[in-house]
């Protein structure tokens, strides 16, 4: 995952739609492959940051995605960070 990574993060912020959009289903997809302080460090701030996203369909993306990284995290804080970052409006 190490190579991917530098290329991942400008993709939270592209400007086409599909591309955030995946950048989101990716998270969520590889959550589970990857250690807990990926998920920690890189998934969640990743997500978090795409939860601000101006379009809605990116936003809803986001949400499925977080509980994939939730359920893939026995981390109780974690989890905790995860249902504020769903519960804040975007």
């Amino acid at each position: 995952m190490t190579p991917r990574r530098p290329a991942a993060a400008p993709q939270v912020t592209h400007k086409h739609e599909e591309r955030r959009l995946l950048v989101a289903e990716t998270c969520g997809r590889v959550a589970a492959h990857v250690g807990e302080g990926l998920r920690s460090s890189l998934l969640l701030t990743m997500l978090q940051q795409q939860a601000e996203d101006v379009e809605g369909t990116v936003r809803a993306g986001v949400a499925r995605n977080l509980v994939l990284l939730c359920e893939a995290d026995p981390d109780i804080t974690k989890v905790a960070r995860c249902s504020l970052t769903v519960s804040n409006p975007c």
